[in-house]
């Protein structure tokens, strides 16, 4: 799962405006309950089981082909499926049948099994009472699962290690051992322990073991695991991982500086042990203000005083300028020199916490910035700040050294400012290769890094090279094997995917909530009601498409528009449609279900959940049957990324590991954005051989200013008119403002009442029976606006609920409209209950498909009457 907090501010995505629609009752006639039922396995009008070719794996194992996954007769396969996630990875012996087969009447065709080394909820598969082997009681529930999910043509996904915190884990280290597990060579053996353990095992209903169940599409060794980011804690642990990670260190670099330490001093620098001359008169602040300037610009009304403890300034402000940098206080005339670097010490506190800015600056026009410009918080507490900074300017002759309260009033104290040149060497002076040397922090310079990221590099690329093997070689694994997710480790990410898995994969969430009051707070958090049709460069979409690896197999292996955002319905839809046209393979949803207990759910109570959330779950038969049957075609075009590998270790070296979609830096450089990938089928080839000063390129790019609109014309974008189309031969889809307007698509033609509120609604055609719609007799239709649960605790701008969920059963908000088919056809229209059974007789012959909530559905099933009852 993926546990990024920053993840929505990360795409860079555009929030609409929220207007507020009447709360849900069902009292109400446009609102009403749909609950589907987890354990509902009937045969119904509105069953998809006939996709599955059972048992699952009846074909073979599936393979990659190219950019394709293909079964043992060189058959296209394609999946659509959902993630189990903690113990709703074990459901009864009562449940599973059921469960199974309601997944294979819904479309789904593949399972992956999440968490089933770690849980919350209750049963797990890896043991915790330090005995060998897996647990007996889940082993058995999986083994009776899995055999049940076969019979149904489902496929499965094992995780390895997803949440398991290995023993030994030292404080300090990443959540869930992540990242240790890459470079810590005990860890590495207990993952492949735990392995052979799974894989190895006979399931006796089956009497296959799992390594050669060709039901059994694909293992994920590590789930959203790197050392790329987050990746100073080895630096910071202590006890035998530190000593593992600080030998290998030790060990690589020798190797690359061949043992001569004068050419790693060269290259690292000496560090400074001692301070060099503080080049501000009465830095100290002894003196008070003497050699300070107040600067009154702007109105701006301040004064100069003594600090109320010790030696040091205080600057009061009674009343701000009218910009940022009036009333700031400076030392003029700072002897620097263009290319060396300097490092600024001081303390500071203020009445209030405010966020001030220091600067290095011309006193005159241009008023270049010398190379220092950096905001930092004070508050009523003193505190000490290091800042390290390169000088650089066209004149450095009239440079001040400023502090500005930026607009903040009150008082602020500065003491013992001292500025003094700096060496930013990394190695101690009686460091050698032979004594060791220390491995590197946050403050470590830009020469350590690039050492330090490629080490990293290599030991994960190593790593995941070497479970790719054991699985393979060792373990005799027939089925896919993929390592982690592109998102991790960002295009270095990529590089590690494409050079070391059988199908790429990726995680990600459209606005990820965040979490103002820790992570995984559930009382304080929000989500962002964008709508991701409308986002002009694509959103999570573009991202994804964008680090698709050319030549391999690409799959989605969690995706979500968390609850309780108000367009959900059209997630799936809007995501089957362009991973079809972008030519992807698989798609699996973020979370059926996070406990066994959850599949009886009748509301949404979490993020992720589909089960209890009729928003989600009415929209998967038409997203699976959408996706599997190639609803929507592959793009004609191709648009490719070339970036050079070492350009890559350089961009993380230099942004000291910030590298979270990283992707955005060298598409920007080259004057592209994500709406590349809203044109054409978009996809990045790394070039191994590149030096890193190679200019990354885009080859067959659709221009920036085109329209958004896919190459072949079947899906239109929504930032225009804000509304999205999908119109194929084989499928009709419109969402977004669809409030009072008339729509054309294609031959139909989709008209609306007034939508209040935010004006946000689905609409969907697509047959059941494979053919074209031109020629289709059965067809489902889908239309919907959202899903709430009654009594939820939405707050003032409609972007939390807070712990607020509500109570069951969740309620649809459905919606007035009429879809006119082409002239001369003849239809029959019956609404469906959640079961997928009518709930009505049929309507009499139309031509128009009536949608209105007095249906208390968000399904029709619409049959093509014969031609003597025409109306």
């Amino acid at each position: 799962m993926f546990r990024i907090a920053h993840l929505a501010s990360a795409f860079l995505l555009t929030s609409s405006a929220v207007v507020h629609a009447q709360p849900p009752s069902a009292a109400s006639p446009d609102w009403f309950p749909f609950t589907i039922s987890a354990l509902d396995d009937l045969p119904a009008a509105l069953d998809l089981s006939s996709l599955n070719e059972k048992p699952a794996g009846r074909n073979g194992f599936i393979r990659p082909q190219g950019e394709n996954l293909t079964d043992d007769r060189g058959q296209p396969w394609r999946y659509f499926g959902t993630n189990l996630t903690a113990s709703a990875c074990f459901p009864s012996a009562e449940q599973a049948p059921k469960i199974a087969a309601h997944f294979a009447k819904t479309g789904i065709n593949l399972i992956r099994f999440h968490f089933l080394d770690q849980n919350w909820t209750g049963i797990q598969l890896a043991r915790t009472d330090g005995q060998p082997g897996l647990n007996p009681e889940a082993l058995a529930r999986l083994d009776f699962f899995f055999a049940e999910l076969k019979k149904n043509g489902i496929f499965a996904n094992f995780n390895l290690h997803v949440g398991r915190v290995y023993a030994g884990t030292p404080q300090g280290a990443p959540d869930m051992s992540k990242g240790v597990d890459n470079i810590y060579p005990p860890f590495v053996d207990a993952l492949k322990d735990y392995a052979r353990d799974l894989l190895t095992h006979v399931n006796p209903h089956t009497g296959l073991a799992y390594r050669d169940d060709p039901a059994v599409a694909i293992v994920e060794v590590n789930n959203e695991n790197t050392l790329l980011m987050n990746s100073f804690w080895p630096a910071k642990v202590t006890g035998p991982v530190h000593e593992s990670v600080l030998k290998q260190w030790q060990e690589w670099t020798g190797k690359t500086y061949a043992g001569d330490d004068a050419k790693l001093r060269a290259a690292w620098g000496t560090k400074q042990d001692t301070p060099g001359p503080n080049l501000l008169t009465n830095g100290t602040l002894k003196d008070n203000a003497t050699g300070w300037t107040l600067d009154q610009a702007g109105g701006a009304s301040s004064a100069f005083s003594p600090a109320a403890e010790g030696n040091g300034i205080r600057l009061t402000v009674a009343k701000a300028g009218t910009e940022s940098w009036h009333g700031q206080i400076a030392h003029p005339r700072v002897p620097l020199t263009a290319g060396k670097t300097y490092r600024l010490r001081f303390r500071a506190r203020a009445s209030d916490t405010h966020h001030i800015f220091t600067c290095t600056q011309q006193d005159s026009a241009p008023y270049e910035v010398a190379g220092l410009w950096e905001n930092f918080q004070v508050t009523p507490a003193w505190q000490d700040y290091r800042l390290t900074f390169t000088a650089k300017s066209t004149d450095l002759s009239n440079v001040s050294l400023r502090f500005g309260p930026a607009t903040a009033t009150g008082w602020f104290e500065f003491a013992d400012v001292y500025l003094d040149e700096y060496s930013d060497g990394f190695l101690p002076a009686s460091a050698t290769l032979a004594t060791g040397i220390p491995l590197p922090d946050e403050k470590a310079s830009t020469a350590v890094l690039r050492d330090y990221y490629r080490f990293l590099a290599e030991k994960e690329l190593d790593y995941a090279k070497e479970m790719h093997r054991f699985l393979k070689e060792d373990l005799k694994v027939k089925c896919l094997v993929s390592h982690s997710h592109i998102f991790f480790g960002a295009l270095l990410g990529v590089r590690r995917e494409g050079l070391a898995s059988d199908v790429v994969n990726a995680n990600a969430y459209y606005w990820h909530p965040e979490f103002s009051g820790g992570m995984w707070d559930m009382k304080n958090w929000t989500i962002s009601q964008a709508v991701l049709s409308k986002d002009a460069t694509g959103g999570v979409l573009a991202e994804l498409a964008i680090q698709r690896v050319a030549g391999k197999p690409f799959a989605i292996t969690e995706w979500d528009v968390p609850a309780p955002t108000d367009s959900i319905a059209e997630s799936l839809p809007i995501l089957s449609s362009y991973a079809a046209w972008q030519g992807w393979c698989g798609l699996t949803l973020y979370t059926f279900a996070h406990s066994d207990k959850e599949y009886t759910d009748d509301h949404f109570h979490s993020f992720f959940n589909y089960q209890g959330h009729p928003g989600k779950r009415a929209t998967i038969p038409f997203a699976a049957l959408l996706f599997r049957t190639g609803a929507v075609a592959p793009g004609k075009e191709r648009a490719t990324f070339t970036v050079p590998a070492a350009a890559l270790l350089e961009d993380i070296a230099t942004n000291r590991g910030n590298i979270w979609s990283n992707w955005r830096r060298f598409f920007q450089a080259i004057g592209h954005d994500g709406s590349q990938a809203l044109k054409r089928q978009t996809a990045i080839t790394i070039d191994e051989a590149a030096p890193a000063t190679t200019v990354p390129a885009m080859q067959n790019a659709s221009p920036k200013d085109t329209p958004a609109i896919s190459d072949h014309g079947q899906i239109t974008w929504g930032s225009g008119d804000g509304v999205a189309r999908v119109v194929s031969p084989n499928l009709l889809f419109a969402t977004g403002s669809l409030s009072d307007r008339t729509i054309p698509l294609g031959p139909y033609t989709l008209k609306t009442e007034n939508l209040s509120g935010d004006n946000f609604a689905v609409c969907g055609l697509i047959p059941l029976d494979g053919q074209p719609l031109a020629t289709s007799s059965k067809l489902l239709g889908l239309a919907l606006r959202r899903a709430e649960n009654e009594g939820m605790g939405w707050n003032a701008n409609r972007k939390t609920v807070s712990d607020q969920w509500g109570r069951g059963p969740s309620l649809v908000l459905g919606y007035r409209a009429t879809l006119s088919f082409p002239e001369g056809t003849s239809w029959r229209v019956t609404p469906l209950g959640p079961d997928g059974q009518p709930t009505q007789k049929p309507s009499a012959p139309t031509n128009v498909w009536s949608i209105a909530p007095s249906d208390r559905t968000v399904w029709w099933l619409i049959e093509k009457a014969p031609a003597k009852e025409s109306p």
